[in-house]
């Protein structure tokens, strides 16, 4: 079923992502790509937009709760530059932990429906002739099989977007500090940019890649049949995935192996 595996891979919009992901591309911006449901058919592209905003959205708030606290201490900071420095730190790393299992629960419905839509794209290049195949696809069963990866996905985003946020405010409070801003531009600052959506959105496009092709190992594994995968290159590949393609384009590789470890 190697076959299969390789075929889903030969869309001229697959693009890059992180090396030492599962999988290395994702079609995210094929206009054919479609959700097929037993309702009804959705582009995915649709689909991430609009749970994007959604996330977005929620996130901003959670942030800002959180961020509110360390804004009304620094607003009213009477002490030292040097015990203004400490303090936010100190809140910031609290801030940390809380904001992160805020995230996870805001995150977990984002990747569920990317995790979700990209099982279903894995059953669908699939053979409907093998009975396994044929009884996931009768009984809807991309969904159960996606939440084991959205959940992974939910996790890296809430830890990434809560240590970059804590990070950020920390670092700004002591450059402000040593650049001579006054308390009120750094009470702005948090208030104003202490959240990076920018950041954010670009997070979630990496992860909702991740769990699309998560989901799509997950479904791929619960049928039985398909046993490793292989590395293809798009139309218009870049220099590190066509040095890829040299190495792995004829070795397969297990569906829980990565092409790359991180770092190397």
């Amino acid at each position: 079923m190697l076959r299969a595996v390789k075929a889903l891979a030969t869309s001229p919009a697959a693009r890059c992502i992180d090396p030492d992901a599962a999988m290395p591309w994702m079609p995210m911006s094929a206009d054919a790509l479609v959700v097929r449901t037993k309702a009804a058919e959705e582009p995915l592209r649709d689909i991430e937009a609009r749970e994007l905003r959604r996330y977005i959205t929620e996130l901003e708030r959670a942030v800002g709760q959180q961020l509110t606290p360390i804004r009304e201490l620094v607003a009213g900071w009477r002490g030292t530059p040097e015990e203004l420095v400490e303090r936010v730190r100190e809140m910031a790393t609290r801030m940390r932990g809380d904001l992160a299992k805020e995230i996870a629960e805001i995150a977990r419905p984002y990747a569920a429906v990317m995790a979700d839509a990209g099982a279903r794209a894995g059953l669908a290049a699939l053979p409907q002739s093998i009975p396994a195949v044929a009884d996931m696809v009768a009984f809807g069963q991309a969904n159960p099989l996606a939440i084991r990866a959205a959940e992974n996905t939910a996790i890296r985003m809430a830890n990434t977007v809560a240590q970059t946020t804590a990070r950020n405010v920390a670092e700004h409070i002591a450059e402000g500090i040593r650049t001579g801003e006054t308390i009120d531009e750094m009470a702005a600052w948090i208030a104003d940019e202490g959240f990076s959506e920018s950041r954010a959105t670009m997070i979630a496009r990496t992860e909702s890649a991740y769990a699309y092709t998560e989901g799509r190992i997950e479904a791929w594994k619960e049928t039985g049949v398909v046993q490793g995968k292989q590395w293809l290159l798009s139309p218009d590949a870049c220099e590190f995935c066509e040095a890829a393609a040299r190495q792995f384009s004829e070795q397969a590789i297990g569906l829980d192996d990565n092409f790359y470890a991180k770092d190397s």
